[in-house]
């Protein structure tokens, strides 16, 4: 049995070029499709039939693939033919279903019930194998046992809102996808009438506003900490240099993750201290005129060990191992996790700089200390954080004070503040619980 099964080897699969048909006995090939997936296909002469007949799935991995067929050799070796029991299996699913009635039906239809078969007629859509089981399990490891596992057609919008809230409160971009994924999932379930609302839906609009007097929904730390953070952050050897530079650079500009991870040397004006990040990489849609510090400056000298003689090398922060893509949003929320604060949790566990805030939350950082300093002009601590446009607040400055200069004076000496600030170590470096807000 083994000369004629499992004939090919992991390194078979690596050196095969794309589009390479391999057989690894017992009527199963593998068609390499891409790099990383291979299409699985399995051959069998049906003892039902007697005709030549195979099915195939494709994204599996080698193994994965021998786990698949083994079952579909078993129903042939005992007679039977896999396809045919395929569609009897599922005919007689749909007899059972018809047969439970309508009401019990819709009460056995529950949240992860509908999840489940919703992830998986979808699953084919996903890029990649990762992005699915990340699709299903942020939904199982997110929502209550007591929601997860209610019937469908019970959920009120209003108990849904209240554990999303919940959720926002730790993890604001997770519960965001959890809501857009449920709504998927109830339009499934009103489509196909185990459902007469989509609470998912009815709550969006109350998920994307702030309570009354809140100033962001990301963790952040007192301003007053970033300095101590930014002290451990350089001394880390947990965390790549590409990482480090990124993270720190982001926090003296107040810059949001996507413009720094997307920062190209050709947006970079040495001569005039300036990053101008154009208008299609803007959240806003215009043009944001960055001016550097000393220390940003020095980032930049530091960043240019990581440029390769390639074509593409033109990120200023490359992903370690491909040049010619940016650092993944992931990669810096990592690194604030390998971060640690040199307490415990009361889970017993180690802290991290992850426990207490989010790179966007040093944005919010930087806004507290602006105005909390009396030295600057609403508008333009507004206007560096690309809140509003710089022009409109510019002209705003022109008719008030009859200085043109005025307005990048203060952008600028905002900008040198803040990094002198942050860059100045201070006597105190624990972190107090207390000052980190939610």
């Amino acid at each position: 049995m083994a000369r004629t099964l499992y004939r090919l080897t992991a390194v078979d699969i690596k050196n095969a070029a794309v589009g390479a048909t391999l057989y690894d006995g017992g009527g199963l090939e593998f068609t390499k499709v891409t790099k990383d997936s291979l299409k699985s296909v399995y051959q069998y002469t049906s003892p039902v039939t007697g005709k030549r007949r195979e099915t195939s799935r494709t994204g599996l991995t080698l193994k994965a693939g021998r786990i698949w067929a083994d079952p579909l050799r078993e129903i042939v070796r005992k007679g039977g033919d896999p396809l045919v029991q395929a569609k009897q299996e599922a005919a007689a699913q749909r007899a059972s279903l018809e047969a439970l009635g309508r009401e019990a039906q819709r009460k056995a239809a529950t949240v992860e019930a509908v999840a489940r078969e919703y992830h998986r007629s979808v699953v084919p859509d996903f890029r990649n194998r990762k992005h699915a089981a990340q699709w299903i399990a942020s939904l199982e490891g997110s929502l209550p046992a007591w929601l997860w596992r209610k019937p469908i057609s019970e959920v009120e919008p209003g108990e849904l809102l209240d554990v999303l809230l919940a959720l926002r409160e730790r993890v604001p971009e997770t519960a965001k996808r959890v809501r857009q994924r449920l709504d998927a999932v109830f339009a499934e379930a009103a489509l196909r009438k185990l459902c007469t609302q989509n609470p998912a839906a009815l709550i969006a609009r109350r998920m994307r506003s702030k309570r009354q007097g809140e100033q962001s929904h990301f963790r952040s730390l007192h301003y007053r900490d970033v300095p101590s953070f930014i002290e451990e952050l350089r001394k880390s050897k947990r965390v790549g240099l590409s990482v480090r530079l990124a993270i720190e650079f982001a926090i003296l500009t107040a810059s949001r993750s996507g413009e720094v991870r997307g920062a190209r040397w050709s947006e970079i004006d040495h001569k005039a201290r300036q990053w101008t990040i154009p208008a299609d990489r803007m959240k806003g849609h215009e043009a944001h005129i960055v001016h550097l510090s000393p220390r940003a400056l020095e980032i930049l000298d530091e960043a240019v060990s990581l440029r390769t003689d390639s074509a593409h090398a033109s990120l200023v922060f490359p992903a370690p191992r491909d040049d010619s893509r940016a650092l993944s949003d992931m990669a810096l929320t990592m690194a604030l996790r390998r971060l640690p604060t040199g307490r415990t949790r009361e889970d017993g566990e180690p802290e991290t700089f992850g426990d207490l805030a989010t790179l966007h939350g040093f944005r919010s950082a930087f806004s507290t200390w602006a105005n909390d300093s009396r030295r600057f002009h609403a508008d333009v601590i507004e206007a560096a954080l690309a809140h509003r446009e710089a022009d409109r607040v510019r002209a705003a400055y022109d008719r008030s004070a009859k200085d043109g200069e005025r307005f990048e004076r203060d952008m600028r000496a905002l900008r040198l503040a803040w990094a002198d600030y942050v860059c100045t170590p201070k006597r105190s470096k624990v972190i107090d619980l207390h000052r980190a807000t939610a």
